[in-house]
């Protein structure tokens, strides 16, 4: 079960760290980010919170503003998926000047995974619409369509708050487009369903709205 492979991937990194020196703090570094991470799916939060507490501490001690983005990144999804959206929004927009300095796509493409949706729940939606076009317009540059599919849907649901259902109507057809072009279920399926409210609750047209639940 995944319940079981996320146990023994814990204690395969525990065991690990353990026979890591202290001196080589860039390595103990790669083994604890990956045990936060787990922790993190597993919404152990007292752990995952100790290990990126030990994270910025190496992070800050090794002047690695890169690395700090990454502990950052990880800080703004914790505060987040807590919804403590005010805190995860500071740490993401601490994280994003530190990763595009270092030119980490990977850390940059974690945060705008976030903020759109952050931003959103405390109500502040062009800032939500800003950081969402940010992540577009990287997810473009860089050829990342599955990104550019996120950013899309993203786009899509803030300008139902904000713009109407027909902008809302545009972007959500083109992360569609982009979902079936990757064929990527769980993409599209979000995407189907964002439509099918669009289309029911904003225009009545239930009709075409459990076409799209059907899809």
């Amino acid at each position: 079960s995944q319940a079981y492979q996320n146990a023994q991937a814990i204690d395969y990194l525990t065991r690990a760290l353990a026979r890591i020196p202290q001196n080589e703090v860039r390595a103990r570094f790669e083994i604890l980010y990956k045990r936060a991470i787990i922790y993190f799916n597993i919404g152990n939060w007292a752990n995952e919170d100790s290990d990126l507490t030990t994270l910025e501490e190496i992070a800050v001690s090794l002047k690695d503003n890169r690395l700090l983005g990454r502990v950052l990144m990880r800080r703004t999804y914790y505060f987040a998926t807590k919804g403590e959206n005010f805190v995860a929004i500071s740490f993401g927009e601490r994280a994003i000047p530190l990763a595009k300095a270092a030119n980490d796509l990977e850390t940059l493409n974690g945060v705008y995974n976030v903020l759109p949706s952050a931003f959103t729940r405390v109500g502040h939606l062009d800032e939500a619409f800003a950081s969402a076009q940010e992540a577009l317009e990287l997810s473009r540059s860089t050829k990342n369509r599955l990104g550019e599919g996120n950013a899309l849907t993203s786009l899509g649901l803030i300008a139902l708050e904000n713009k109407g259902p027909s902008e809302a109507h545009q972007y959500q057809t083109l992360a569609l487009e982009i979902a079936r072009e990757l064929r990527n279920r769980d993409l599209e399926a979000k995407v189907l369903s964002n439509l099918a409210n669009i289309i029911g609750l904003s225009q009545g047209d239930f009709a075409t709205a459990r076409d799209y639940f059907e899809q």
